[in-house]
């Protein structure tokens, strides 16, 4: 997740793992307002996201795309199946 100088934010989903062997592709798309706390990326084919739970610093500790993705170190990593 990074935002820019024009106040956009973008996800980059970079695959890790299994992930990458199952053939789970990296791409980087714009995240549009949705409803409240959601966002719809802009490229199609990609579902809603939701920031949910606090890092204890006031970010967001999880991206929920489906599945609960816990920020680390610039990325995220995926820790539950929903």
């Amino acid at each position: 997740m990074s935002g820019d100088g024009r106040g956009r934010l973008w996800l980059e989903h970079v695959p890790l793992g299994l992930a990458v062997e199952v053939g789970d592709e990296p791409y980087r798309t714009e995240l549009l307002g949705w409803r409240g706390d959601s966002l719809l990326p802009a490229e199609p084919g990609h579902g809603p996201v939701a920031f949910l739970g606090d890092d204890g610093e006031g970010r967001a500790r999880y991206l929920h795309t489906g599945r609960a993705d816990v920020r680390a170190a610039g990325r995220s990593h995926r820790v539950t199946d929903r």
